[in-house]
This record gives C-alpha cells, structure tokens and sequence, in this order.
C-alpha cells in the first residue's frame, strides 16, 4: 500500500490526544469461512464536534454506519482508508456498527476514530470492549439498538499483529494520535526500531553537492546500506560510503521500511562510528498529512569508536516544530561531509524512542541470512533474531511450524527465550532432513507478556544450477534494480543469480548520470564498474536506456539538440564496444506508457533512426532492441508500438515487450506482436524484457501461482522465436523505493527464496539448449509444449483444470520432474505409462519421437456431473489397449471387480456417487484403484486413477446458487505500470453472483463491489466496462458469450458477443435487465430465456458455464476476476466450469 494513501488527518489541530492503540478484534469464536458478523461500540462525545476522522482495516471486508448513516464499503485487507465522518457525529451518544465479512482463513477488524472537540480529542479504538454478534437482526445498526446480550468481543492482538503487518501498512493505528509528544516515563520507554542493518540491504541516495561532477550513488561508489560489522551484536552495521572533493558535500539517504514506520517519537536515537572523520546527518521528518517536510538540526559526529547518539524531537531541533502534527515518520537524512575525503562512516540501529506499554514493536522477529539452498536429506536448521525494544527483559516462547507445499504441517516445536533490555537473542530451530525437493514454508510466533510477533517465511530445498547452462538464444534473465543496491546487497545478489545459472541480466541506467558532463567517460566507468562483476561471473547485459538523456542534449528527459544526441549515443556506442558482455541494448523503458505517451511518436522514431547506425559502427556486437513497450494496455499510447515496430523496421534487431499480465492475457499479447510483424513483413526476433507475476505476501496459494506463471509464461516465450526472457524481478524491493508496492520477486525482502526461486532454477535446467518442436498433444485436459535437445524430447505441461490421470503410449521410459525437480522414472507396461498431472506444471523428458497419446484403460462415460447433495452413478468403461490379454481387478464405488479382457474388449460397469451437500462447487475427481495384470503375469498397473467428474452450480426455482470472488486467485491483472496499482482487496473487487430460474428462464442476480465504476464502452465494447460477462456451452458444443453493463443512462446492455453460426451475434439483446449503482457497490439482475443460449431449461438439463467480472477504473480497463476460465482471452467454452437445473 501506498503511504500516500494515508495522508488520513489532514489539518489536524494542535492539541493533546488521549487513548490507546486500537487492535485487532473478532467475534469470539474461530473465523469461519465465507462469514459475516456485526460489531458495534457506543461512545460519548461531551462537547461540539469540530471534525472526525475514521480510519479502519478489515479481513476481508467491512461496512460501516455511523448513528445509523451509512458510510461507503471500506478496502479490505491489502488497503485502508481514511473517512471523513464529522457530518455523523453529534454530541452525546453516538453508535459506530460495522458489519464484517471474511472470506476464508483469519479474520480481523481494526478501526480508529480520531474526534476533535472544543475541549480536545476523543479516540475510539477496536477492543475487547466492542460488542458483536454472528447474528444481524432487524435494526441492529441503529442506534436505539438494545446490544446488551451481544458477545463482547476478543481483541487478540495489537494493530501490528502478523500476518496483517505483512500485507498491510498498518502505522497510522500503532500510536495514539498526539499533537506532540510527550517526555515517556521510564517505565513505559521502548524503541521503535527503523534499521538495525541486520539483514545485507540498502538505502536509495541521491547525491547533491560537494562530489565530482557525474558522480553516482552506485554499488562501488557512494552509497549507504547494510555491510558486515563483527563488532555489532547482531553482526552488521550501516556504511555510508562518501567521496567528497569539497567540503560540506552533501547526499540525501531514503528507505521506504524506515518512511513507513511512523510514531509519536520523543527523540532519534542511532549508534555510529564516523571513523575520525567529522561529519553530520540531518533528518527529514513527514508529518501524519504526508505532504509537509520537517528538516532537524544537524547531529555532528566524531571520533573513532561507536558512540550513541540522541536527537530529542521539539521546538529546539526541529525548523516549525509547532505546525509539526504526529505521528511523524523518517522521510530521509542528509549526511553532510566536513572537509573534502574519502572514506566510510558506520551507523547503526536507528531508532525512535517511544511509549511501548501497549507492547506494540516491543519485539521483532528476522531470519538469519545462511543462505537459500538446502541439500537434500541434510539438515535443515532455521534461525531467528528476536530484538528487545524494551527496557528490560523480557522471556518469550518461540515456536515454528514447517508447512510444505501442499501446506501440510511437517514438524513443529517451541522454545524459551529471555532476552535482555534493548538485547538481541538468537534462536535455532533444527526442523529436520527433507528428502524432497521443495518450498517449505515457516510460520513462527513470538509471545511475551507484552506483545506478540509473527513471521512467515520460505526456504528452499533444491540443487543449485550454480553455473550458466544455456549456450544460445533464448537467454534466460531477470532484472536487478543494481543501480539501487549497496555494494554488500549487489554482490549477495550476483551470487543468487550465479546459484540460479542466469545468462543474462536486466541492467537499467539513466542518461543524464553516463555524461552528466558532456564529452566525459566518468558516468560510463562507474556503470563499468557496476557490471564488471556480472561479467566476471559469465552473466551478460541488457542494457536498458530507462530514460532521462543528458540535459545538454536539449531536454531533460529527451533531446531536442540532435547533433549533441548523435555525440551521446556514440559515446555510448564506443563505452558498449569496450564491453563485450553488454549484448542487446534497449532504448528507453515502456516509452508508450511514460514520456513518449504524452509526445509526437514520430520523435522516439526519429531518435531510432539516429544512433542504429552508430552502434553498428561502434559496437556491432549489440543487438539494438525497441523500446520495451506495452502491448495490449489501456493506457499504451495508441499506435505507438505497431508503428515503431513496422515503420522503423529496419532500424532495430530486437522487437522488445513487456508483459505482466497473466499467461492467457500472454498468449494475446504476442499474438497481436505476431500480427503486427506478419502485417508489415517484419522477420525479426522478439525479446521479452520485463514479464513477471506478484506473489503478494497475502496466501501460500499466491507464492504458489506465481511459480507457476513463471513456468507458463517463459515456457511460451521459449516456445516462439524469442532472444531471452527478463523476469522481474530478482528481489522484492517493497522494503526500498518510497510507497513501493512489490511482489514480484524471486526473493522475499528477507532474503528467502520464494517457490518461484526453485521453478525458475528447474527451468533452466530443464530448458537450457533446447529447441522448440513441433507440439504433439498428449491429453486434451493438458496444455504441454514440446522441446528437444540430443535426441531427447522436454514437454512442459501442465493441467488446464484440475489434476487427473492420464496414460501415455511409450516405447521407452519416461522422466517426470516436478516444477521443484523432483524426479520419477515412469516405466511403461505394454507400451503405456500412466501419468498423474498434479496441480502445478511438470516436465516429461524421453528419447524424442518416444511419447505419444493414447487413450486410457479406465474412462468415464460421457461426463458425470452432478448437484450437491445428489445420489447417482457414474458409468466407466474398461478397455484393453494392450496387444494381449490382461486380468484386471477394479475397486470404485465400494465394491470390487475383476475379470479378463483379450485386446481391444471393452467392458462397462455403473457405480453410484453421492454428492455431499456441502461440496465445493467444481472437479471433484472419481477415485478407482485398478490392477492390470498381463497374460504372462507381468505387473501393467497397480494404483490409484482420478477420473473427471464435476460438481454443478444447482439452479433451480429457490434462491439462486451463489458464486463469490473475492480472493487473490482469482483476479487476472491485465497491466502494471507505475500508475496502475494492483488489486488491493475484496473492496477493491469483489463480486457475489446468484443463479437461479423462473421455468425455463435463467435468472441471475449480482453485487459487485468496486471502489470505481466506469462504463465508457459502448455496444461490442462494453466488455471493456465495469461489468460481468457470462459464458454458457451446451453439450451439444455450442458455445455463447454475453456482457451485461450499465449504459450510463440509469439503463442496462446486454450485449451478445459469441453464439453458433453467427445467429444475433453482435448485438443487444432485448431482455430484462437492470443495472443500479449504491455506494460502493453494483446491483445487477438479468433473466435470459435458456433458448437464447441453446438451453431446453428443463430439469436435469446440464450446461457449462462461467464468470467474468470486470474492473474499469477511471476508463481504463485493469483487471478482471472469473469463476472458471474460458472467457477472455482463449474463448474455449471446454474450460467452463458445470451447471445443472434442478427441481
């Protein structure tokens, strides 16, 4: 989440504030899934109102009244918000209801009412002393409302409680809001620690004044960030590194993990070493508007040993310390150089000093850094810095749970751990040998008396590549914002990607630090300097121009002068020349989403123009590449890129992409670059630049999608004619770049490798040197690409639903790995292997030309599909694809069978299925055991088979059958831009569809929830607006498509995409439909007659079916979350999901 957002108290008086940090609350029972319980607390305000603030944070949802009002939805569990409610209050009794929905796993609420009177503030926090109920009787939102049998409810931590801390920024609830802070009395004195600089990362800096001219902050250069301090308890230390020619020079520090963490602070306090050099740091403080800058007093630093230092926070030390509203946050500091040198200065464990008698931060909890691989079978021990902000000691318990990635529990275990005041205490776990390859994850918890901390981590059990594999196109990459990293960081990085064998890196560089001075090689030589040790390590260079030339070439972020721009790039040119391990060079970052989109295209073309031919003077050895443009964007600059790509043909090497959208938005994407390079007879290869996925910090199943995407979206670029494939990124960087939201790394902030960490260093492996071939289809619920390489075929596969069974014709064995590297030597029996798809994608690897289709022993009969609740039977067919005779005993249904089939007999059985009434709507696979047994008594099978059968959305005459989406894994981005933030909860999106009928009319109902709705399409392009698309196919094969919207007027469109043989397609259909906005929320309702879409609507009638809700915000079309793919972009009504009517 953005920090901007909470800009929550704007214009806040000056005055005392009393009360506590509210904390997280729920109904006093376990959360259950899909649930919604009611809350309310009654407070008294004793003078006039002058404003009311209302901040709150809800798992994973919440709606609000105030006396009765209402208030709109509120952001659920990735983002809060700031809600002005003065209008509501009154003086006297007042009533705060909020009814909260949870989706599934934990649940929370946390609120905070900020009230400013004549006589000073009142604050209302979430606690044990709010009242609730799993019930919502009539009124219950009112005030008048008797809530005296309510529940009190239970308050089971404060607001910086795990895992929200993780996925939330939750610092405007930590402190109790004051205008000014007052002296902490010694009992209550803690710290809130910012930086302790234990674990190796960096702050970003800016240099000012008083350095050579063109110097950077870069890795090798200036910079400031964690390093190795044996002399520290914790064994690390800050180091600014300075290199000043003048005295008095100047460099601006920032981190964002240390911008977020605001308090009401009484003083800073840090340790440091200058060295013997005399210096100063001055901080930048950011008030609770988040708009004002507060500059302090310098604190000048001597000697040549460690020293604590302590800045108190008032009128004295901080310029306009009376506009000054807390609680304040570290926005940077200037260190400020004495006379002119080089050298190092150390500083270490920055802090605030604060009131922590809630026990709020008392304690923190960070892995130690050992690494990120584990051996097979080896012992895996996981250790952990457990730091005091308190006082005086505290005993803790400390226990861990390891979760696989199925998350089942494996080992669990709890120790005692004192720690003394302001101390740090280690802690190690020794959880075991594993004799899988895998992801594993941790959860640990830190309970005190005070305070409780929890921490979710991942470690990785796998064998390092540790060396490039691939020796041609198609390069695998990531990128690494190097030009950020402190000099430690970068080279714990260059390890990482030297482990995952890499070939080539994303590097970025801005132009105006190459030759910030004209004519000058002193920008170059520090970049040289940056990448020289990546390609020591063998790993090559996309050098990426993200922007901003020189200013003396005419602008300052593109030149005007064009004389002065040609000595640029061939300066440039000549610097790439020298360096052979710069091989592609891509020229400027997304220039159809940034400067460009607002400026003449025919400028970026002209400017292609101009250096292609000095670089292939100059550096012939680099590939030129496009500008890494966005293809199917709603904020790409129109024709942008089709025209760089076909006009300016003959002016590049390299047609370069950028694709975060998921893998079948992926597909589109270079569908529409094939089309625009066919269109205009272009033969050239493409390179994917910068594709990646978040994995948000929110659900295991979300780490988990991400290494799939991963496998899906490389596995495709691999597949056409592609020179490498950039993945963003590296490592997360949320913890670095001001308001960063980021998730898209291989590496979590702590430094541990994520399961896409694992997939992608088994991809390389698998994939290194192979050539795309001809595809060959071995089940149609699976979706394979074909590689080969050395007389060996590689398919990548993956299930296209759920996991099933399927057999193979093999004349050799086979070799699965799953995405972790795990192998299995499959040996066929007669000439047929039998394969388990598992969930996420895996590798087939045999001799080429081995592997082919063929149809299974076991089948099922049409397709079994049924209502929850249901007693049926499921027909099966056994067949004999063998060359002889086999003997088979079969186990289904709960009963046993057995006999003999000569080659090519079939036999059929019927065995009942009963449906629980509670079962998840979807595949529900059949499970049989099965026996085949050869003539000559040798073994064909002997296992477990999962045979498809499907539990179908119920629509009968009674209340419709509701489908909810409202979790991450259902959202589908469709771009990522700076501008674009991600889905940030189910009130950011959210939908809840209802499906019913009225005889032989389908009749569906909705709500969606939406924090911005948009409707500019119109007609055939409604789709693009805030609205749901349906999809139905019969089982005849039809297959029909329609979008229900707003239309802007107070009306509905229901407009009809897809239907067979073109009969009224593309077109309004004249039904009964309306579509009405309240708050936050759409209220849809539609009926369609089941003729309309190839339906009898008559009872045991069986469809399929699917759901599409779309995100416009603000005209622009972002995202979508479906019930079932099919619908955009593959139109493949085979992925759709089941219905069935019912009486």
């Amino acid at each position: 989440m953005k920090f901007s957002a909470i800009a929550m108290l704007l214009g806040l008086a000056c005055m005392g504030m009393a009360g506590t940090p509210g904390g997280w609350i729920w109904y006093p029972e376990k959360p259950q899934d899909n649930s919604v319980r009611a809350f309310r607390k009654t407070f008294e305000v004793d003078a006039p109102v002058k404003s009311a603030q209302l901040l709150v944070l809800a798992d994973d949802g919440a709606e609000i009244r105030v006396n009765g009002q209402p208030g709109k939805p509120f952001p659920g569990w990735l983002k809060f918000n700031r809600y002005d409610v003065t209008k509501f209050i009154r003086q006297g009794k007042n009533v705060i209801a909020v009814r909260a929905r949870n989706g599934r796993g934990e649940a929370g609420l946390l609120c905070r009412f900020e009230i400013f009177t004549a006589k000073g503030v009142i604050e209302v926090n979430t606690g044990a002393d709010w009242k609730c109920s799993a019930e919502l009787p009539a009124n219950w939102e009112e005030p008048a409302f008797d809530d005296s049998g309510w529940k009190s409810a239970k308050r089971f931590g404060g607001a910086n409680l795990s895992p929200w801390n993780k996925l939330v920024d939750v610092s405007p609830f930590l402190v109790a809001g004051a205008a000014k802070p007052e002296p902490v009395p010694p009992e209550k004195k803690g710290r809130l620690m910012l930086d302790d600089f234990s674990d190796c990362s960096s702050w970003m800096g800016w240099p000012h004044s008083g350095m050579r001219p063109g110097h950077n902050v870069l890795p090798y250069q200036l910079g400031f960030g964690a390093g190795p301090e044996p002399s520290r308890d914790d064994g690390g230390s800050g180091m600014i590194d300075y290199d000043f020619i003048r005295p008095g020079g100047r460099i601006f520090f920032e981190k964002n993990a240390v911008y977020k963490s605001p308090a009401v602070a009484e003083a800073i306090e840090f340790d440091a070493n200058p060295q013997g050099y005399e210096c100063e740091v001055l901080f930048e403080l950011m008030d609770r508007s988040d708009k004002t800058k507060f500059k302090t007093l310098p604190v000048k630093l001597s000697g040549n040993a460690w020293k604590r230092y302590r800045l108190e926070l008032n009128a004295k030390t901080v310029e306009n310390f009376d506009a000054l509203v807390f609680p304040v946050s570290i926005r940077g500091f200037w260190f400020v150089g004495g006379k002119p040198g080089k050298g190092r200065v150390l500083l270490d464990d920055l802090c605030f000093v604060v009131d922590q008698s809630d026990g709020t931060g008392a304690i923190t909890v960070h892995p130690e850094y050992r690494g990120l691989a584990h051996g097979v079978n080896r012992p895996v021990r996981q250790e952990y810095r457990i730091r005091n902000n308190w006082h005086r000691p505290v005993e803790n318990t400390v226990s861990i749970d390891v979760y696989d990635i199925a998350d089942r529990k494996l080992f669990s275990d709890r120790r005692k751990l004192k720690v003394g005041a302001y101390g740090l205490g280690r802690i190690a776990f020794d959880v075991g040998r594993f004799p899988k390859k895998g992801s594993y994850r941790t959860e640990v918890t830190v309970r005190n008396p005070l305070a409780e901390q929890r921490f979710t981590g991942w470690f990785g059990v796998f064998e390092p590549n540790n060396k490039r594999l691939n020796t041609k196109p198609m390069w695998f990459g990531v990128e690494d914002q190097g030009l950020r990293n402190f000099r430690y960081e970068e080279e714990l990085h260059i390890g990482w990607m030297k482990m995952l064998g890499i070939d080539i890196i994303r590097g970025n560089a801005i132009g105006r630090q190459l030759e910030e001075v004209p004519f000058t090689d002193f920008g170059y030589e520090q970049y040289r300097k940056m990448y020289q040790p990546h390609f020591d390590a063998g790993i090559n260079l996309v050098f990426s121009y993200a922007g901003e030339v020189p200013g003396w070439t005419g602008k300052k972020f593109f030149a005007s002068d064009r004389e002065a721009f040609s000595r640029h790039m061939t300066r440039l040119a000549k610097f790439m020349g020298r360096n052979p391990g710069i091989r592609y060079f891509e020229w400027f970052n997304e220039p159809n989403l940034g400067y460009f989109r607002e400026r003449n295209t025919d400028e970026y073309l002209a400017s292609q123009r101009i250096f292609y031919p000095i670089f292939k003077q100059y550096a012939p050895q680099v590939k030129v590449a496009t500008g890494g443009v966005v293809i199917n964007h709603a904020r790409a600059k129109k024709d942008f890129a089709r025209r760089m790509y076909q006009e300016n043909q003959e002016f590049y090497d390299v047609a370069c992409y950028h694709g975060h959208e998921g893998y079948a938005a992926h597909v589109k994407s270079l569908e529409t670059l094939d089309g625009w390079l066919a269109e205009a007879g272009v033969r050239k290869p493409f390179g994917n630049s910068e594709a990646g996925a978040r994995s948000y910090y929110t659900h295991p199943d979300m780490f988990r999608l991400q290494a799939a995407e991963l496998v899906k979206k490389i596995t495709l670029t691999k597949s056409r004619n592609s020179e490498f494939y950039i993945w963003f990124m590296l490592h997360d960087y949320g913890d670095k770049y001001i308001n960063a939201d980021d998730s898209f790394g291989l590496v979590t902030v702590d430094n541990q490798p994520k399961p896409s960490f694992l997939a992608y260093n088994e991809l390389i492996r698998q994939l290194a040197d192979t050539e795309p071939a001809e595809p060959v289809e071995l089940d149609k619920r699976l979706r394979n690409y074909r590689f080969t390489r050395g007389g060996e075929e590689i398919f990548v596969c993956w299930p296209q639903g759920s996991a099933f069974s399927f057999a193979l014709r093999s004349s050799a064995p086979i070799v699965r790995t799953d995405i972790f590297g795990n192998e299995t030597v499959i040996r066929p029996a007669g000439g047929i292997a039998f394969v388990d798809s598992g969930a996420l994608p895996f590798y087939l690897r045999a001799p080429e030309g081995a592997l082919g289709a063929v149809d299974a022993p076991l089948q099922v009969v049409g397709v079994p599909v049924f209502a929850p609740g249901e007693m049926g039977t499921v027909e099966l067919e056994l067949v004999n694809p063998y060359r002889e005779p086999f003997s088979y005993t079969l186990i289904a249904g709960g009963s046993e069978r057995s006999g003999k089939l000569r080659s090519g007999e079939a036999v059929r059985f019927r065995v009942p299925a009963a449906i629980p009434t509670d079962a998840q709507f979807g595949a529900a696979p059949f499970d049989c055991k099965l026996r085949l047994t050869g003539a000559g008594g040798a073994k064909f099978f002997d296992g477990s088979i999962a045979l498809d059968s499907f539990v179908a959305l119920p629509v009968s005459e009674k209340a419709g059958a509701k489908v909810i989406l409202d979790r991450a894994d259902q959202v589908r981005e469709m771009m990522f831009d700076p501008n674009s933030p991600r889905w940030s909860g189910p009130e950011d999106l959210s939908a809840e569809i209802r499906l019913g009928r009225r005889g032989a009319t389908l009749v569906f109902d909705a709500v969606v929830t939406d924090d911005d709705h948009s409707a500019p399409g119109k007609d055939a392009y409604v789709w693009q607006n805030d609205c749901i698309q349906v999809g139905i196919g019969t089982l005849a094969g039809d297959h029909y498509e329609f979008t229900v919207s707003g239309d802007g007027k107070g009306g509905a469109t229901v407009w009809n995409h897809l239907r067979p043989r073109d009969n009224g397609s593309g077109a309004a259909w004249q039904v009964p439909a309306s579509v009405k906005r309240q708050g936050a929320r759409t209220f849809y309702h539609f009926e369609i007659p089941a003729a309309l879409v190839g339906l009898k609507g008559t009872a045991g009638e069986v469809f399929r079916i699917a759901y599409l809700v779309n995100d416009n915000d603000k005209g622009r079309h972002m995202r979508f979350m479906e019930w079932n793919s099919g619908i955009q972009p593959s139109k493949n009504s085979n992925l759709f999901g089941w219905a069935k009517i019912v009486r």
